[in-house]
């Protein structure tokens, strides 16, 4: 995999389309926009004005999953409140079954628009505790909710989701592998789904997730492979499909959330990184078809 810095924090921000207090929350991210017709719709996860004061849930802008419609051109977007989740949301922590992976919180990762079907690919967590250390972190105390782990939901209208159970004790499709590079315990999410090039041959899809290295709790990329969007299967448990860069790179801290495409044959990852010093950047690496689903090449990262 061939990786190249791409992208500097820019002086001016872009002004938010959406703010929390207008869509009865406290905070917004996640953002996946689909197209069907003439017609944008926007999936999000937020954090409800109910959950303002919890402090068993993390700092992150997770807790539920909305849905948003645009018949402008994704210019403007109105929020639904016809889902089957709390408030009307696409869906909230399952608290119905206390065991589920996601009875704490839930967060969107990806979303596949299939003609018949669309799948949310999301990640959560419980309401337990669990040491800093154990997320990387290196000092002592605790932080709630981040025993992440994914899922995944389908729906035929695009409307009403329902969770589908995934191969994991706790309903999950993909928990931390402690036989591979991952740590045992540590935080699995911000899953990506891309089609593989052959797709229309082999019907394989690529789940490309988060987790946190075992030799260093750094964050890093891994890769599954399945054929019906459930059940997956590592690629590779040596290693993670792309780690952070040498100490010194603009990525030497963690990779974190990435966007994946099909291009040329081959994937482009677009991702967000920090290096030693917590500044966040933005990159891009590269693979061919035929690699996409082992373990990276050697890297090359310039400026532009």
């Amino acid at each position: 995999m061939t990786t190249i810095f791409l992208l500097l924090p820019a002086v001016t921000a872009l002004s938010p389309f959406a703010t929390p207090k207008a869509w009865d929350a406290v905070s917004l991210g996640g953002p996946v926009v689909i197209k069907t017709g003439d017609t944008h719709t926007l999936f999000y996860h937020y954090r409800s004005v109910d959950d303002k004061d919890n402090k068993e849930l993390p700092p992150l802008s997770t807790g539920r999953v909305g849905r948003a419609v645009s018949a402008d051109g994704g210019l403007t977007f109105e929020r639904q409140f016809d889902g089957l989740g709390a408030g009307g949301a696409v869906l909230s922590a399952n608290v119905d079954d206390w065991y589920w992976f996601d009875s704490g919180h839930v967060g969107l990762g990806d979303v596949l628009y299939g003609g018949d079907a669309t799948f949310l690919y999301t990640f959560g967590g419980s309401n337990s505790p669990m040491a800093l250390r154990d997320l990387g972190i290196d000092k002592d105390g605790e932080c709630y909710g981040m025993d992440l782990k994914m899922g995944v939901s389908v729906s035929q209208d695009g409307v009403k989701f329902g969770r589908i159970e995934g191969d994991e004790a706790d309903g999950s499709i993909l928990s931390p592998d402690p036989n591979s590079w991952e740590r045992p315990g540590a935080p699995v999410g911000w899953p990506c789904v891309t089609r593989s090039p052959t797709n229309a041959e082999t019907g394989e899809l690529y789940l490309y997730y988060g987790a946190t290295a075992d030799s260093d709790g750094k964050s890093a990329v891994g890769v599954a492979k399945s054929k019906n969007g459930v059940l997956w299967t590592r690629c590779a448990t040596a290693a993670p499909c792309l780690a952070p860069g040498a100490p010194g790179a603009w990525d030497a801290g963690a990779i974190l959330r990435r966007s994946v495409i099909e291009a040329a044959g081959g994937y482009v990852m677009f991702y967000e990184a920090r290096d030693e010093k917590n500044a966040h950047r933005v990159g891009r690496a590269t693979r061919t078809a035929a690699s996409g689903c082992t373990t990276p090449r050697t890297r090359a990262a310039r400026r532009p």
